[in-house]
């Protein structure tokens, strides 16, 4: 289950469970721990962040999840970067979090690179952000990572690997 955020419906997420459980299907949830629209795109022009100890049905939903054969798995801390649009909106789980992106004039995806501060430390910072954040929300400390949209640098990288045995992404 991907994109999973203080945003979602939880009663949409009990729902996926019970089917999936219902059927036998192990499954991930790909959590994201803080929803921020920093522009405002999709909240009438205010921002908006939200974490997931700030939406306790949502941090229920996930602990029901996992009760019905769910695994909880760190999609990164925000799923957007800064307040820039990367390469859609700038909003959680519209963009890019570890890797700049933009479209080009025939709307193309361009990779550009790493963002700005990247280093093992600043992704390091995201991971644990990203730890405390569920652990606030009394969330299972995850022990896979998937980069949003699958992209970030080698530097991001080596961050994920000193700190998970696992990972789901493809290499650029």
């Amino acid at each position: 289950i991907e994109d999973v955020s203080p945003a979602n419906d939880p009663a949409a997420l009990r729902a996926i469970a019970d089917y999936l459980s219902s059927e036998q299907v192990p499954f991930t949830i790909a959590t994201i721990p803080v929803y921020t629209d920093p522009n405002g795109r999709y909240n009438q022009g205010q921002p908006v962040t939200v974490a997931l100890r700030e939406a306790p049905l949502v941090a229920s939903a996930l602990d029901y999840m996992v009760s019905k054969g769910g695994t909880v798995i760190m999609h990164g801390y925000t799923h957007q970067y800064a307040k820039l649009p990367n390469p859609y909106s700038g909003v959680t789980g519209d963009d890019f979090e570890f890797y700049l992106t933009h479209f080009d004039d025939a709307g193309y995806l361009v990779y550009d690179g790493p963002v700005a501060e990247d280093s093992s430390d600043w992704a390091g910072g995201r991971i644990q952000s990203a730890f405390e954040a569920l652990s606030a929300a009394g969330l299972p400390r995850p022990t896979i990572f998937e980069f949003p949209h699958y992209g970030g640098s080698p530097a991001a990288a080596a961050a994920v690997r000193a700190t998970f045995a696992t990972a789901y992404h493809r290499g650029i």
